[in-house]
């Protein structure tokens, strides 16, 4: 029999990416199609804490590559050996031309669906004593919150950004809920797939512990912050302010820069970050990876002198100014969950709701342990609108690199006080990108759109 093209994928990813050998025997490839599956909580929870399929380099990073973070020297964009990389970069509609280079972008987080699946469905067939009903409960809230990361994450990138007028009829992305190979849903709208997100979030909340030991799984305030994170998305701002609250009640832990040292050159600390409460990391092969991407000098120059985040996140080299800030130990691409993120979703929200003086204290707070002792003066606004100027610009400085930047587009081009255009320029032909062009969804692999005759976008 023929054997399905998803598991074809699904068991190279699992032999390529999965460093346990106990899982690649859970995943066993045959031809019949059928599974060797876990059978106990502890084999399900050695699935949950794969760390190559959940946390190290699956978030896509083609958001990232098309931000307005940075610029590729001439010469380092034509030396990419894929074309894949230069469409990206310049906002081509076609980015793939034929290529499957980018292809993990839509396959890791639909493995990391097919994981959570497989859990799912397999914690529910057993006898759960009830001195395992915690782990019973950690492990299912956990499936959920990778699912919903999952989805984030593809809804984020192949589909249109959320628009409570348009959602319930944009096209949204698959939303596979069975582990069955073979079930090829349809694209599901928008609104539907951030529904989808939400229930999964919601239940984990109840089933989470509060906190987690490992950095690596989730937890209530993970889960709270990704919330946050959500509503800001759908700029459902009263949610996103709540969730907010939540999360800082239980967690408002932020990390002193003055303690981190300024001479290391691919991340800013050796360990976790104490503000970093649930670790993921950018997939690296992408234009703005640290080794290709610049920092543009005017923006370089917008951190003040006595701001520690202008020596901690940026290092000279040949004249240039490249980016080493990462939250990542091994200095990969950061785009998890942390307490920074989340006091500026609030002081966003604060501002958007004219309190401005809560929004001062939250953006101050955070702005004190990154600035040399003694040397910060708290910032302030006498309007509205110059404090959300004024605290989204410290956004930007703030989550470079975390692949929040894409997403702030996505959201804020729908708000006309705060649309941008993009533009770059090589070789002499300049590039652009206005706001709420077609090109902000990309394309979803042609490969698995001739596989599932799923509807593409239109670019």
């Amino acid at each position: 029999m023929k054997t399905n093209r998803l598991f074809y994928i699904t068991i190279g990813m699992l032999l390529i990416f999965c460093s346990c050998s106990k899982e690649n025997d859970f995943l066993d490839q045959k031809p019949d199609q059928s599974l060797v599956l876990p059978s106990s909580l502890s084999d399900y929870e050695t699935l949950l804490n794969s760390t190559t399929v959940f946390n190290r380099f699956v978030d896509p990073a083609m958001g990232s590559a098309s931000a307005d973070e940075y610029y590729l020297p001439e010469g380092t964009f034509n030396s990419f050996s894929t074309s894949s990389y230069r469409n990206l970069y310049t906002w081509q509609k076609d980015i793939y031309v034929g290529e499957s280079t980018m292809d993990g972008e839509w396959n890791k987080p639909y493995l990391q669906v097919y994981y959570c699946n497989i859990i799912l469905e397999g914690i529910q067939t057993l006898a759960i004593p009830a001195s395992e009903k915690e782990t019973f409960n950690r492990i299912k809230g956990s499936a959920l919150f990778f699912r919903a990361w999952a989805f984030y994450n593809l809804v984020q990138t192949f589909a249109a950004p959320y628009n409570k007028e348009s959602a319930t009829t944009d096209p949204g992305i698959p939303i596979k809920l069975s582990s069955d190979i073979n079930a090829r849903p349809p694209r599901s709208t928008v609104a539907e797939t951030y529904k989808q997100i939400i229930t999964d979030l919601e239940i984990a909340l109840e089933l989470l512990p509060v906190i987690n030991r490992f950095k690596t799984q989730p937890s209530v305030i993970a889960t709270l912050g990704f919330l946050s994170r959500i509503h800001l998305a759908m700029r459902n701002y009263e949610e996103a302010m709540n969730y907010s609250n939540k999360f800082l009640v239980k967690f408002s832990m932020l990390s002193d820069f003055n303690q981190f040292a300024s001479n290391r050159t691919l991340s800013l600390h050796t360990t976790f970050l104490d503000e970093d409460v649930f670790h993921t990391t950018i997939s690296t092969s992408s234009p703005s990876s640290r080794s290709n991407a610049r920092i543009d000098p005017v923006f370089y120059k917008s951190y003040n002198e006595k701001d520690l985040r202008r020596t901690l996140f940026f290092r000279s080299s040949g004249g240039e100014i490249l980016y080493k800030g990462s939250y990542d130990q091994y200095g990969y691409p950061y785009s998890g969950i942390a307490t920074d993120e989340i006091m500026l979703n609030r002081a966003e929200c604060y501002a958007r709701d004219g309190k401005l003086e809560l929004a001062f204290k939250d953006l101050n707070s955070l702005l004190i342990k990154r600035w040399a002792v003694g040397t910060f003066v708290p910032l302030s606004a006498a309007t509205r609108d110059q404090a959300l100027r004024l605290i989204l610009s410290e956004r930007k400085k703030e989550l470079l690199f975390r692949g929040t930047r894409w997403n702030d587009l996505r959201r804020l081009n729908q708000e006309d006080e705060f649309k941008t255009t993009l533009s770059r320029t090589i070789s002499g032909q300049t590039y652009t990108l206005p706001p709420n062009d077609p090109r902000y969804i990309f394309l979803i692999p042609l490969s698995e759109v001739q596989q599932t005759n799923i509807s593409q976008n239109l670019r």
